[in-house]
């Protein structure tokens, strides 16, 4: 019973844990929380749990390995997932480039959302590597203990993703700018990186490799670009030569946001990386 318990306690903690860096789940419920209210935003933290409780499941029974070593199980997922993620992202754009009806957006509905949470997450071959790693590192006793591991790594998930819905929704409240915005589009005062200006001369997915023996690439934006100004964390300009051939790397949803020739203002997370903090658009007027 009390291995059972802590088995209950290991998957929430991990369950809360590998929700809260920033990916694709977390920016979709921000999103919806700022266009159509916590309801919508908490079904796709819901069907982002489902996804990973199913990923937990898979990797903490040693299903997932037998998956993933199937030729063409990989790459048919991965396509999968790439053609889900623009196909949304596209979507997003489409809603963001609309005016606002009169009387608000339509009405938030939590079962979309569900879908929406599951489809950006299920057929993502990363994220179930991820799980295969973590099962590994933690190697449950028995199959009941894999199990009630899984199913804490749901409710884990299930709890930030719809806390995540309520505390967006309630921030949409006090402006009507989307969140989203405030997440990729507004430099943080917890940021310490350096600020860059330039115009992007290249835009796309690229696939970063994982340390970890078995786990398939995860896909990023890569970004090059034209650079007119940078600036360190404490206000002296950099040599924009010196950064010549660099390029910036971000969360995948950026590719449909953002189109080669745009002028933007990226903030880096430190003074000396390329991972984006946040990036906004920089037009000449």
């Amino acid at each position: 019973m009390i291995e059972l318990a802590a088995a209950l306690g290991l998957g929430l903690a991990l369950g809360v844990i590998t929700g809260l860096p920033l990916g694709v789940v977390n920016v979709a419920i921000v999103e919806a929380a700022a266009r159509r209210g916590a309801p919508a935003a908490a079904g796709i933290g819901v069907g982002g749990a489902a996804a990973d409780l199913a990923h937990a499941t898979l990797a903490f029974a040693g299903v997932g390995s037998a998956l993933m070593a199937r030729p063409g199980v990989a790459s048919t997922l991965r396509i999968i997932a790439v053609v889900v993620l623009v196909g949304y992202g596209i979507a997003i754009w489409r809603a963001r480039s609309r005016p606002r009806p009169e009387g608000g957006e339509a009405p938030p509905s939590f079962g979309r959302g569900v879908l929406i949470g599951a489809g950006l997450t299920l057929p993502n071959p990363a994220a179930l590597g991820a799980w295969i790693a973590v099962a590994a590192a933690v190697a449950p006793s028995s199959l009941a203990t894999a199990v009630i591991t899984a199913a804490g790594v749901g409710l884990g998930s299930a709890l930030w993703f719809v806390s995540l819905a309520k505390l967006a929704a309630r921030g949409a409240a006090h402006s009507r700018n989307p969140v989203l915005s405030r997440v990729y589009a507004r430099p943080m005062s917890t940021v310490d990186g350096m600020r860059v200006v330039g115009t992007i001369r290249s835009i796309e997915l690229h696939a970063v490799m994982s340390k970890f023996q078995g786990v398939p690439p995860r896909q990023v934006a890569k970004i090059i670009l034209d650079i007119e100004q940078a600036i360190d964390s404490d206000g002296t300009d950099i040599n924009v030569d010196n950064l010549s051939g660099l390029h910036f790397q971000g969360p995948p949803e950026l590719v449909p946001r953002f189109n080669e020739g745009e002028r933007v203002l990226i903030t880096t997370t430190t003074p000396s990386g390329m991972h984006i903090a946040s990036i906004r658009p920089a037009p000449l007027s």
